[in-house]
């Protein structure tokens, strides 16, 4: 990349907690085994490039990624340093189930909570 652009490193954990022994009706243990999946989608305006959309996942060790770009070049670019992110994450201990980046405009992202804001119980 040119001079006066950077890389971006993400680093994404998730402190475990000892898991609970399963029985009928304990929540809590439930609710720890579905922790271990991060998905996150970004869309950006670069200055000079134009739009980039991504999504990421990572599910215990395993990490998918796409990117979407309609600006041919930024595209080419972004291929090209994908072999390479794929090694320096294998490098990690990180198992690259997909990496790519693709021409077609990136999905719509509805916004969706999974746990509750307020504590309407109490």
């Amino acid at each position: 990349m040119p001079d006066g652009y950077g890389n971006l490193y993400m680093h994404l954990f998730e402190p475990r907690l000892p898991i609970e022994e399963k029985t009928p009706g304990n929540k809590k243990a439930k609710r720890r085994e579905n922790k271990g999946r991060w998905k996150v989608f970004l869309e950006l305006e670069l200055d000079q490039l134009g739009a980039l959309a991504a999504e990421i996942a990572v599910q215990d060790k395993t990490v998918e990624a796409t990117l979407w770009t309609d600006n041919t070049s930024l595209r080419e670019r972004a291929n090209a340093h994908l072999m390479q992110l794929r090694n320096d994450l294998e490098q990690q201990g990180m198992v690259v189930a997909d990496l790519r980046c693709s021409s077609n405009p990136p999905p719509d992202q509805k916004i969706r909570l999974d746990y509750a804001l307020i504590d309407v119980k109490t």
